[in-house]
């Protein structure tokens, strides 16, 4: 085959400028004639000019020199006001970037919360006890907070707790059996309970406890500009409140009046009837408490509180400000722990169980499971009348006395025909056959039942044939 020619490129003339000073219309001969060439000899440059081509700028004096230089000022003016504008900009902008860095600085050394603060949840929890002057706890509560983002304390995202402990609740310690809130008037001297205690009725372990009397307490409130309560009663006046308090929607009381509510117990009232009060205190000075863990600090900084050294203000501040955080945000359940009707302030395990369970996140332990004697909760489902079914309980108490067991009395439930014993799993299947024997049943009346109270090793519910087996008359 034949290769195509191929067709030669045609070759660009080479630039030239021919200029004549003295021709008045020499620029425009020059730009329609002849391109001027480059003088012969030197090659021309890598870019395509000789350093001659450009010496007609040594006569500046000239119309067309001066014209090609006015326009070469020009252009470098542009350039020169193009830098000096973006310069502007780039001032005003490290401006603006120092003074949001100083805002965010300052923002953050005053309280304020940071994005680099932000965390996983964190749960905690506080025993607060507000002593009298004998050093007794008149009041108690246990404090919990799930605080989520910010460490200081600000962040309300989460939920808490606050839980009103009878300072007369009876528990077990290394005194043996005491008020909660102690006896240091006794004798021996019982102190108030500790994170120990609690614990061991609980099943929860404080991270720390604040304790203040009851004259520091009063000068805080005062600081914070009183408490706005809203009353359940009246209290008389007295030396350390001369003006009393009157009952009434949301009623602002001094420090003075306010530990005078708290601690308020009418002659023939329950313990639980003080403690409901002192809950209604506690929650009121969560609303009043600074929400950032800075700004608590300043305010007990200025109290002088000397707290415990489990509980450092570096780590008390932030939970109070999450509690209040979270009080203001309505996120905050209140409860006050339960105590049997019986008259003897011990604490009622069966009714506490879920509650603490569900607000403080611990699981009691009574009974068998710490290691004391097996806790039986016995329910009348016998359908009688009161005076009768109590009767019949009598009858079941004693018999499981005489065996060992520890009653618990339970409410009343629907009527049933058969009495039956129940436990949660079968490994207590061998403890509700003993059960049974002290009663008097045979061993097809137990029965395995999920779901049973937490803290009663065993369940007995009485049936209407209970009044023939303890051998009772209707």
């Amino acid at each position: 085959s034949t290769r195509p020619k191929l067709r030669p490129e045609p070759t660009a003339e080479p630039f030239s400028f021919e200029f004549d000073p003295d021709a008045d219309d020499a620029p425009a001969a020059s730009s329609t004639a002849t391109a001027a060439r480059p003088a012969a000899g030197r090659p021309a440059d890598k870019d395509g000019y000789r350093p001659n081509d450009f010496s007609f700028v040594d006569e500046a004096d000239e119309p067309d020199v001066k014209g090609w230089l006015e326009f070469s000022e020009s252009r470098a003016d542009a350039r020169a006001e193009r830098l000096r504008r973006l310069r502007t900009k780039l001032v005003a902008v490290v401006i603006v970037l120092a003074l949001a860095g100083a805002g965010y600085g300052a923002y953050s050394l005053f309280g304020g919360s940071t994005p680099t603060a932000a965390a996983a949840a964190t749960k905690s929890m506080l025993l607060f006890q507000l002593d009298d002057a004998s050093g007794d706890s008149v009041g108690d509560a246990l404090l919990v907070t799930n605080r989520g983002g910010a460490q200081d304390g600000s962040d309300a995202t989460g939920t808490g707790a606050v839980v009103i402990v009878p300072a007369k609740m009876q528990i077990q310690s290394d005194f043996g059996t005491q008020p909660f809130g102690g006896d240091m008037t006794g004798s021996p001297i019982e102190p108030p309970a500790d994170d120990s205690e609690v614990a061991a009725t609980l099943g929860v372990t404080p991270d720390g406890d604040l304790t203040m009397d009851e004259t520091t307490f009063g000068i805080f409130v005062d600081e914070l500009g009183g408490l706005t309560v809203t009353t359940n009663t009246a209290v008389p006046a007295s030396t350390a409140d001369p003006s009393g308090v009157k009952q009434g929607n949301g009623l602002t009381l001094t420090g003075a009046q306010t530990v005078a509510y708290a601690t308020y117990q009418a002659s023939g009232e329950s313990d639980s009837a003080q403690a409901v009060r002192f809950g209604q205190v506690v929650t009121a000075l969560l609303v009043k408490l600074p929400t950032f863990g800075n700004a608590v600090t300043a305010q007990l900084n200025q109290l002088g509180l000397i707290t415990k050294p489990s509980m450092p203000l570096s780590k008390l501040s932030p939970i109070l400000a999450a509690l209040a955080a979270q009080q203001q945000a309505g996120k905050i359940t209140e409860a006050v722990l339960p105590l049997s009707q019986d008259g003897t302030d011990a604490l009622n395990y069966t009714a506490a169980a879920p509650l603490v369970s569900k607000l403080l996140g611990g699981t009691m332990q009574a009974g068998a499971s710490a290691g004391q004697a097996a806790r039986v909760l016995v329910e009348d489902g016998t359908g009688l009348s009161s005076s009768k079914a109590q009767a019949l309980l009598a009858d079941a108490e004693a018999a499981l006395q005489n065996a060992g067991y520890t009653f618990n009395a339970g409410s009343s439930v629907s009527e049933q025909a058969k009495t039956v014993v129940e436990v949660s799993s079968a490994s207590q299947q061998s403890l509700a056959q003993q059960v049974a024997t002290a009663l008097g049943l045979s061993g097809s009346t137990v029965k395995i039942v999920s779901g049973l109270a937490q803290v009663d090793d065993v369940t007995v519910v009485l049936g209407a044939d209970w009044s023939q087996l303890a051998g009772s008359t209707q």
